[in-house]
């Protein structure tokens, strides 16, 4: 794969030009998909300048996208997500990243990309950014969102990782406890409705843990009833957003609660 996309990697470099790269875990795909799938993204006019490339051996789909950044290449990915998943021939997470906002060589972002899809392709569907050891080696908030939605989780995923936070999820309520235990985060972001356990159990175990002294809560839920918010806030929480939330909002709490001791 590096090799097929070496020649665009260094005139990128070269002539300082940002790049998007996204790798899927896919069915076997033939020469045909591959001019279907440049078309299909470049319809309605869009100048968008892709290459296209399918590694056989390890069943990844790999996109390089010209002068996109992170922000586009995460809603690329979107679409290469509808598309694949439409025609069944999704079969793995999704990676995706950026050069040079990850890194200074867009070479070694995309080995290393490889080499996480080749230890594991991870859960069908899902849209991760590649996290590289330089970026883990600066001190970042830890983030736990606790969470069994989906969208709302991939939608974080992406935001909070662009905002400079490291982030760690649970999908129920049980799994936020045990990871909570594991990863003593900065801040928990949890819904009230959970699965198996609730966010009003959540919220007072880790009130009781011995961890709590530096982590900070807050509630982001559908939930708009006063009782609901009086529980949250009575119980320790710092923050209640409901759903619907604007990011700009979202990042204004963040910053508030992360500068206050």
């Amino acid at each position: 794969m590096q090799d097929a996309f070496e020649l665009f990697l260094t005139y990128y470099k070269v002539n300082q030009l940002s790049c998007g790269i996204i790798l899927a875990g896919s069915k076997e795909i033939n020469d045909n998909h591959l001019q279907e799938m440049k078309a299909y993204f470049g319809k309605g006019g869009s100048q968008l300048v892709s290459q296209y490339y399918y590694d056989h051996e390890t069943g990844v789909l790999a996109i390089l996208l010209a002068d996109r950044n992170l922000s586009f290449t995460h809603y690329q990915s979107l679409i290469v997500k509808d598309y694949l998943q439409e025609r069944n021939l999704l079969d793995g997470q999704i990676l995706i990243a950026s050069f040079p906002e990850n890194g200074n060589s867009a070479v070694q972002i995309l080995k290393e990309m490889q080499d996480k899809m080749s230890k594991d392709k991870g859960k069908s569907g899902e849209i991760r950014i590649s996290n590289f050891e330089a970026q883990a080696s600066k001190e970042q908030n830890h983030i736990l969102v606790v969470s069994d939605d989906e969208t709302v989780n991939e939608f974080l995923g992406i935001y909070l990782y662009q905002k400079g936070y490291t982030v760690h999820f649970a999908s129920n309520g049980r799994d936020g406890i045990q990871k909570y235990m594991e990863l003593k985060p900065d801040l928990v972001i949890s819904e009230l409705s959970l699965p198996i356990v609730d966010g009003y159990h959540l919220i007072h175990t880790i009130k009781q843990s011995e961890h709590n002294k530096s982590s900070k809560m807050m509630v982001l839920t559908d939930k708009r009833l006063e009782d609901d918010i009086k529980r949250s806030f009575e119980m320790g929480v710092s923050d209640y957003m409901t759903k619907p939330f604007s990011p700009i909002e979202l990042e204004a709490r963040l910053k508030r609660l992360f500068q206050t001791n």
